[in-house]
């Protein structure tokens, strides 16, 4: 376009030689000046491709929607992603604080917001060094509700929100507003594009398989790294024990879950029980002895608490009405709190596939 544009003028030249005459002495070359043109064209597109490839596209944002489907016609980026890195120096942009990030072991978080007419929808990914960060995270930060749809794995859905772990990512969509049917749509899309292209050969922890379904809560389970991560979402009663005792750096994670002590619909009562797996049994047995400590030390300053130790079992009664269990078997250490009888605590216990202990 620009060459037909220039060759039209070229042509027209002779019309205005006597105007340009009457404005400059200088002679006037049209077939050097053409070349002049095209030279600074030339140049403008290698500048333009020189700044692309300085700002190459992030690895981590290749795994975002593809707005160029008409799946997402309408939809535009409306801002720059922004990016967590662990390797980078830190910016303005923290999705949560530092310590919690490093206990997770996250790498890198982008987030990125997309609009369409008054629709938003704000998608964020996390990676981590490892696919426990991921399940960490998911368990954690999901919002909602257990959700059947096929993208990844601990699909949790809410009013505003759509979250799913894979492999080493943990995603979130998001939008300000009750999710429509437009912001549905697109969050769905989206959330089915950025599943299928992460990579994921990685079942859950081995902790939270070997977790008991029987009377299980559904979604009310919270898997953590560390004693942070304890201490920010675990509930309150299972805080009594300092986290820090639970050697969380010799295992593999601790995970805390709801259960119903009876069948019985009526019968609303539940418990929450903390169980950790171990790299040893020396290791499970030192955790074992930190809770046993503490809750000596407890009875000596209470009258009102009891310990009683009935095969392997501890039974500590902090009141008439709650009582707290624990146990230790081979690389396994549980815990249960909230108990309002002397049995149903211990009933929960007995749902955990405690390793087998081969005695000669």
């Amino acid at each position: 376009m620009i060459r037909t544009v220039i060759i039209f003028l070229l042509l027209w030249l002779p019309f205005f030689s006597v105007v340009y005459s009457q404005t400059t002495d200088e002679n006037f070359d049209p077939a050097a000046r053409y070349d002049e043109i095209i030279e600074s064209l030339e140049q403008e597109k290698d500048m333009t491709s020189e700044v692309k490839q300085t700002i190459p596209k992030d690895e981590i944002a290749v795994l975002l929607p593809n707005l160029s489907s008409p799946l997402y016609e309408g939809w535009i980026e409306s801002t720059n992603p922004l990016i967590w890195d662990s390797e980078r120096e830190r910016d303005s942009f923290l999705p949560f604080s530092e310590e919690l990030l490093s206990e997770f072991k996250a790498k890198k978080v982008i987030r990125q917001t997309y609009k369409k007419d008054q629709n938003v929808v704000q998608i964020t990914l996390y990676r981590f060094d490892n696919f426990a960060g991921a399940y960490s995270a998911s368990t954690v930060l999901s919002e909602g509700n257990p959700a059947k749809l096929k993208v990844g794995k601990n699909v949790f859905e809410s009013d505003h929100s759509l979250s799913f772990w894979k492999g080493d990512y943990y995603v979130e969509l998001r939008s300000p507003i009750t999710i429509n049917p437009e912001v549905k749509g697109f969050t769905v899309l989206a959330s089915q594009e950025i599943s299928d292209k992460i990579q994921d050969t990685h079942q859950k922890p081995v902790i939270a398989i070997q977790l008991p379904a029987l009377n299980r809560v559904p979604g009310v389970m919270k898997y953590c790294l560390g004693p942070i991560c304890c201490q920010k979402y675990f509930p309150s009663r299972v805080l009594e024990v300092d986290p820090a005792y639970l050697g969380l750096n010799q295992s593999g994670g601790v995970i805390a879950a709801d259960y119903k002590v009876s069948d019985n619909p009526v019968d609303d009562r539940i418990v929450t029980l903390v169980l950790s797996r171990y790299e040893s049994n020396e290791a499970a047995h030192l955790v074992f002895g930190e809770y046993m400590d503490f809750y000596k030390k407890k009875e000596a300053s209470n009258e009102e608490v009891k310990i009683d130790v009935d095969d392997g079992v501890v039974r500590v009664k902090n009141n008439k009405d709650d009582y707290a269990f624990f146990k230790q078997q081979g690389n396994i250490f549980g815990v249960v709190y909230g108990s309002t009888d002397k049995k149903s605590g211990q009933k929960v216990l007995e749902l955990v596939p405690w390793p087998v202990e081969i005695t000669r």
